[in-house]
């Protein structure tokens, strides 16, 4: 057959540039071919995360994350994201074996050198030799119901209990590489060359080759639903029961293919992984799998089924393969189907299934699963669309008119000539006569006469894109851009953008069980009319596209949608439309679907512009348990802060108020349409919908929290909502010590004040009594002086000349002094003159004219230094007083013809000194003489600074002061 096949096409091929005869030769030329149906979709390798492509062994642990053991590492996966685990990061060795979840939900991890690796919690511990095992090389664990567990290790068989570690010394020396144990406690181990060994009641039974295995090494084991123990073996599969061991035969062919693992799913089907391909054993019989089915490839090592009915194969080099069973089959060119545009699907009443591509009609006889035919169309006759007939007949509608399929040939029905434009989009038999949808309207064709409806016969538009027979016989007409125009009681009703249709342009219909009729938009989504109402749903429902390229229902009431993005399941329950979807991800060949079509069996048929797909919704099982929710990670200001430490101490600081949340939904079977709410008190008031496993909350105020998380699968159930509480404190200064402290730095500083103020009051008071002092000892002494002298030269009248110019000249001196002092002392309390810099130009212009009588010179060093310091008056005044001393004592005796005052200014320190060239002194006698200088060392310490003062006979004076400007 194969050869006949490639002739054939050959043939074809050689006369393909001959288009008539072509043609011709598709009336008696109908080929036989072979479909393999792809029915593996989707794989998980290292480009997806994976460790490494060669994968040993998988498990389930009770959190729902899917582990993958291989040779170099492990991969813990939520069906989104990887975690690997290998030497640098926790694995003594890389070589995984077994993987098993003990009651504690430990994961206890088999490894090839490194012992057992145990993981809780995240945290890796290790039991090896130095624990009692026999070897660090452990192939496999079991953890048995009567609390022991089983470990088989270079070679022996080794049993914990109570972290006591014993040997079953009779065991034979083989490496165990499987563990399977009935409920009653028998344990079944597979060995590696000794056979198949039962222990029971603590005593050995072995079963070799002279019991009836087809191999002595056994590499697998499991239980079939029937009660049997099923032996797997390096060249072939046994069946084990009441003490008997059979060959496992199929067909009257015994199995000898190598068998790499076995399981068992919850619907009693056996997977076996061989060396070469998948074989599945359930009640129909040997189903077998390849890469012409979609394995990655033939050479499986392990298979896993997880909690929602998954099939994994393991494989060896090329990942995983994914495979749901008997959900979606796919046919493509690579395949065997001739062409992999689909343009329509229809079924004939006999069950055979016709798909039109463009260049051809490709026939799946029923019954004959692998089989089809293909019939080609002429060269100008490209389908645009299909029906069938109600006497089984198939028709097209084509670019040339409308063809015809029967007895085994096609041939033109209409002839586009005939038509008023020869391509018609859509064809349609209704109440017996024959609906062609055209550019220039729709043609009615019966008994060899038509006629044609266009727009000036009632229609919105001459183009007819569909047509829709209902149940009560009215007739619906899709036209392109439009909109839609109902016949019914020979009178036409239109339903626009005005009565509500979301788009005009129609591109498909179909009725409901309920009469409703589904109108397919090309942009608007999907649109129901009932009751002379519409109703739209589009993507913000859930529709994968707005899109919609073909509609139907099936018998239990789910509505689907082919579209532009896939396809999407509607079910209408309590008036509510729930939207799943389903893309390449799950299974469909091209997220492109065109046409749709339920066959007798209730499987869904999608056509795509890349091949066919055919979806057993049946086998689609509904998934009530929802996701398992975790919290996976926080970031605080966009930096990664540890999840365990949050969790630990949930408080933060006021300043680490960007917060970033991110949990995860496990759910393997459809980790992309996992949908998560989010709430956080005081900020949502409702739950938060998001695709995304994230969310983040930014500038917090201070306060308490409570963050809460929940996920949905694809079937809509939500899981319990997870929840973390948390605290963000307040800022210091919104604490209640700070307000404290704010409350007593306050009092403190009013206190500071209004003590401040008094002894600023206080000081204003002294001074006050100082200058009153001050007017009163100098100038009222001084104008007593003037008195007494004016009343002694008016009491000697015949005074001498002389001796009245002596009165009058210390009357003149007298108020002169009394002029100055007074001077003094309002530059002292004048407010404007509080610099030291003035201070000592005061002092210079205070003595100017004396200098000059006296021929002194006085300079003044540094003094550009000190331009912006400012002094207290109580401090300018004891400065200027004292240095009026110092001065009066260098002019009076010091007999100086130089002084220097000298300034040297550094942080707040200030040193002064005046230094004269006169005669000197002895510092010593003249303090006990008088109370100048003493008077000038009180001024100094008043003002909390020193003076001290340099002088020998003959070598001048030096008065200095230090002290600090306040």
């Amino acid at each position: 057959m194969a050869f006949q096949i490639i002739v054939s096409f050959m043939i074809v091929k050689i006369i393909c540039a001959n288009r008539i005869l072509l043609f011709l030769l598709s009336y008696f030329l109908i080929q036989t071919s072979i479909f393999a149906q792809i029915i593996i979709q989707k794989s998980v390798t290292t480009d997806d995360g994976l460790v490494m492509n060669r994968v040993k062994v998988m498990h389930q642990d009770g959190e729902g994350y899917l582990w993958f053991g291989t040779y170099n590492g492990l991969s813990r996966w939520d069906g989104n994201n990887f975690e690997n685990f290998q030497n640098y990061n926790g694995l003594t060795v890389p070589y995984v074996w077994d993987i098993k979840e003990a009651p504690d939900k430990s994961l206890n991890i088999a490894t090839y050198g490194g012992g057992i690796i145990v993981y809780k919690d995240g945290i890796i511990d290790t039991l090896n030799k130095d624990d009692g095992l026999f070897s660090n090389f452990v192939s496999q664990i079991h953890f048995s119901k009567n609390g022991k567990t089983y470990v088989g290790c270079g070679g022996k068989f080794q049993i914990i209990d109570e972290n006591k570690i014993t040997e079953i010394t009779d065991f034979p020396k083989s490496a165990i590489l499987d563990f399977y144990e009935e409920d009653d406690g028998t344990l079944y181990i597979a060995s590696q060359g000794k056979g198949l060994i039962v222990f029971q009641n603590d005593s050995l039974k072995i079963f070799t080759t002279e019991n009836g295995l087809t191999n002595n090494s056994v590499t697998a084991l499991g239980k079939s639903a029937t009660g049997e123990i099923v032996v797997g073996t390096l060249s072939g599969i046994n069946k084990f029961k009441d003490g008997k061991v059979v060959p496992f035969a199929f067909n009257n062919k015994t199995l000898t293919s190598r068998i790499n693992d076995i399981a068992v799913s919850r619907d009693g089907a056996i997977y076996y992984a061989t060396d070469k391909g998948a074989i599945v054993e359930n009640p129909n019989g040997v189903e077998f799998i390849t890469e012409e089915n979609g394995l990655a490839n033939n050479f499986v090592e392990s298979v896993f089924e997880d909690k929602n009915g998954t099939i994994y194969f393991g494989t060896n080099g090329y990942g995983v393969s994914v495979y749901n069973p008997g959900r979606f089959t796919n046919y493509s060119k690579s395949s065997g189907l001739p062409y992999d545009d689909i343009i329509d699907v229809a079924q004939t009443p006999d069950g055979d299934l016709y798909f039109a591509t463009p260049e051809g009609l490709t026939i799946k006889k029923n019954g004959k699963a692998n089989k089809a035919e293909f019939v080609f169309f002429p060269s100008d006759a490209r389908v645009n669309s299909m029906s069938r007939t109600e006497d089984g007949k198939i028709l097209f509608g084509t670019n040339d008119g409308v063809k015809i399929f029967k007895s085994g040939k096609i041939s033109t029905f209409i002839p586009g000539e005939k038509l008023p434009h020869p391509k018609a989009f859509s064809v349609m038999e209704i109440n017996g006569e024959i609906y062609i949808g055209t550019f220039l309207g729709a043609v009615v064709f019966k008994n060899g006469k038509s006629k044609i409806i266009a727009k000036k016969d009632g229609l919105l538009g001459s183009f007819v894109s569909s047509f829709l027979a209902s149940k009560d016989s009215t007739i619906f007409f899709g036209a392109h851009g439009k909109g839609l125009s109902v016949f019914k009681n020979n009178s036409f009703e239109h339903f626009t953008k005005e009565e509500g249709l979301s788009d005009g342009s129609i591109t498909a219909m179909a009725e409901t069980a309920d009469g409703s009729i589904l109108i397919g938009t090309e942009q608007g989504g999907l649109n129901v009319l009932k009751n002379g109402k519409i109703s739209t749903y589009d993507m913000s429902d859930g529709l994968l596209s707005n899109a919609i390229l073909d509609v139907a229902e099936s018998p239990n009431g789910n509505v689907y949608l082919a579209a532009q993005r896939g396809l999407n399941v509607l079910n209408f329950n309590n008036g509510k439309a729930f939207v799943r979807s389903i893309t390449e991800k799950d299974g469909l060949i091209d997220n492109e679907c065109y046409r749709l079509f339920i066959d007798k069996d209730e499987n869904i048929w999608i056509g795509t512009y890349e091949g066919l797909t055919k979806y057993d919704p049946s086998k689609d099982e509904e998934i009530s348990e929802p996701p398992e929710i975790y919290f996976a990670g926080l970031e605080i200001h966009n930096e990664k802060f540890p999840l365990k430490k949050f969790l630990d101490s949930p408080e933060l600081e006021y300043d680490q108020n960007y917060l970033k949340f991110t949990v995860t939904g496990i759910e393997l079977s459809a980790p992309d349409k996992v949908i998560y709410n989010f709430r956080l008190s005081g900020v949502d008031k409702d739950w938060a919908a998001s695709a995304e496993n994230s969310i983040q909350y930014t500038s917090l105020d201070d306060g308490e929290y409570l963050f809460e998380a929940r996920a949905r699968n694809e079937w809509g159930y939500w899981s319990e909502p997870i929840s973390l509480a948390f605290v963000i404190s307040p800022a210091w200064w919104e604490t209640w010590q700070f307000y404290s402290f704010l409350f007593i730095a306050i009092g403190s500083l009013i206190a500071f004040v209004a003590s401040y103020r008094f002894k600023h009051l206080l000081a204003v008071e002294k001074i006050r009594t100082k200058i009153s002092a001050d007017l009163h000892d100098s100038i009222g002494s001084g104008l007593s002086e003037i008195t007494i002298l004016s009343e002694l030269l008016t009491a000697q009248p015949n005074a001498e000349t002389e001796a009245l110019q002596n009165g009058l000249k210390n009357i003149s001196v007298t108020a002169r002094s009394l002029v100055g002092n007074m001077s003094d002392i309002v530059w002292l309390v004048n407010p404007s003159k509080d610099s030291l810099k003035d201070l000592l130009l005061r002092l210079h212009d205070s003595y100017q004219e004396l200098f000059m009588q006296m021929n002194v010179s006085f300079e003044i060093k540094n003094i550009e230094t000190i331009e912006e310091i400012h002094l207290p008056m109580t401090y300018r005044q004891h400065l200027f007083l004292l240095f009026k001393e110092a001065l009066n004592n260098s002019l009076k005796y010091g007999g100086c013809s130089k002084l220097i005052l000298e300034i040297h200014l550094k942080n707040n320190n200030l040193s002064l000194s005046l230094k004269d060239d006169g005669k000197g002194f002895e510092p010593e006698e003249e303090s006990t003489k008088g109370n100048g200088l003493r008077n000038m060392k009180e001024r100094a310490e008043n003002i909390n600074g020193k003076l001290e003062i340099f002088s020998e006979p003959g070598k001048g004076t030096t008065v200095a002061f230090n002290g600090k400007i306040e």
